[in-house]
């Protein structure tokens, strides 16, 4: 975490004057709590796709109790900034990713892996002695080539500009075993709302 912290402000101090509120996001112990997949299948009911290989952190929260909205403008100066620890590059997870969801539709349009998070966090902490172990990308509706970089488009696979959109974090097997990582030993995910 104090890495995270570090890493968080980093990007702030590149942002400067930019305007940057922090999402509220439901940690993976939390969504592992209200899901319990465990509980679920042993009980036959609807999981709803849960099983027990997988944990998800997702937010913004109020988007994900139903009373909430996010959507991100035709603007260049507003984006998402999304960053955290790479749970495969730390040895908590055989594959992590962030996946931007088209939250009416819950479905996943656009997805960070974690092979691809490798190398996202030097820009801001080149010095740090866990900058393999975390990540940083942007999502935008225009990244114009840039590294790191999600575009999310208005059109299918993408969220029109009046839609709500989220995000999931998940973590999926702890090495070496058939069930997902601990949730409680994971670092919640940050994502950063910029506005002009």
């Amino acid at each position: 975490e104090p890495a995270v912290d570090a890493l968080e402000a980093a990007i702030r101090a590149r942002l400067g004057a930019a305007r940057a509120d922090r999402l509220l996001l439901a940690t993976a112990a939390q969504v592992s709590a209200t899901l319990a997949p465990a509980g679920c299948i042993a009980r036959l009911a609807n999981c709803l796709g849960e099983v027990s290989d997988t944990v998800y952190a997702a937010g913004p929260i109020d988007v994900v109790l139903g009373g909430g909205a996010l959507t991100l403008p035709d603007d260049p100066g507003a984006y998402f900034l999304v960053f955290g620890v790479n749970h495969e590059a730390a040895g908590l997870a055989t594959y992590s990713n962030v996946v931007v969801t088209h939250w009416a539709k819950r479905a996943g349009v656009a997805a960070f892996e974690s092979p691809a998070m490798v190398g996202s966090a030097d820009a801001y902490l080149p010095d740090h002695p866990d900058r393999d172990r975390l990540f940083v990308v942007k999502v935008a509706r225009r990244c114009a080539g840039a590294p790191y970089c999600l575009e999310l488009p208005t059109t299918f696979p993408g969220v029109p500009l009046d839609q709500t959109l989220a995000f999931l974090f998940r973590a999926y097997l702890a090495p070496g075993a058939a069930v997902a990582p601990d949730p409680a030993a994971l670092v919640t995910e940050r994502v950063l709302h910029v506005t002009p």
